[in-house]
């Protein structure tokens, strides 16, 4: 049986057997054929049979008909003509079959569909469906957030313009220097002594060298050290209680 394929893109959106003897097609809805589309004349063109023939004729479309790339006014259509009308394509078969797809390598269940696709209104029902939630299962699953840790240095000992700092930037620089968030004075005081540092678990300190070595609890910090709230850092006469929440 010759029917009609309608395409839009290269994906086959809808069958139309050729029972009639006439098949209007047009941006009318009450067409035979409807294509919704700026682009096509309200009443475009028709498929007229002729015996075992059809033909092809413009309606004096606007923007014209055309079958395989070239504009006609009549054409006797044979098996695999592509007629084109604005952005869409028909294709005539006679013995071929065309295989309706979602664009995802799918054969869906044909039914209507709405979709507005540069000024079209197509018909999708299951086929965009399921191509979204094709797309949506092929789509990476968003990661659960990371816990956002907060903390803080209470100053214990020590002359400074603020008694609680807070932690909120990725990296803190402790002494004497201009870069230090946290200024400390006295002779010999290196211009980073400390850097306390936020990880993805928590907060981290990290000594920096000088003279005076920074302490965690009392004991000199060595390398890299994961802080627990409560803990103590000193260097010098500064003492701050690191509180993390």
């Amino acid at each position: 049986m010759a029917k009609l394929v309608l395409k839009f893109k290269g994906m086959v959106r809808q069958e139309y057997p050729l029972n009639n003897p006439i098949v209007a097609i047009g941006r009318s809805a009450t067409n035979d054929i409807f294509i919704d589309n700026l682009a096509v004349s309200r009443n475009h063109a028709q498929i007229v049979r002729k015996g075992d023939q059809f033909e092809v004729e413009d309606l004096n479309s606007n923007n014209g008909t055309y079958v395989n790339n070239n504009r006609i006014e009549s054409h006797q259509l044979k098996d695999g003509d592509v007629i084109t009308i604005g952005k869409h394509e028909l294709v005539f078969l006679v013995k071929g079959e065309a295989v309706l797809t979602d664009g995802l390598g799918n054969q869906p269940d044909v039914e209507d569909y709405s979709s507005e696709m540069e000024g079209t209104i197509l018909t999708v029902g299951s086929m965009q469906k399921k191509a979204q939630a094709q797309a949506q299962a092929a789509a990476p699953k968003p990661q659960p957030a990371k816990p956002q840790f907060v903390g803080s240095l209470t100053v214990m000992e020590g002359d400074l313009p603020q008694n609680r700092y807070d932690l909120t930037s990725s990296a803190t620089n402790i002494g004497k220097g201009d870069s230090a968030e946290i200024r400390l004075s006295g002779f010999f005081t290196p211009s980073v002594s400390m850097v306390v540092h936020r990880g993805d678990d928590g907060f981290y300190v990290s000594p920096m060298g000088g003279f005076f070595k920074p302490k965690l609890n009392g004991e000199t910090i060595t390398g890299k050290t994961k802080l627990k709230s409560g803990d103590v850092l000193s260097i010098r006469s500064y003492k701050f209680q690191y509180t993390q929440k």
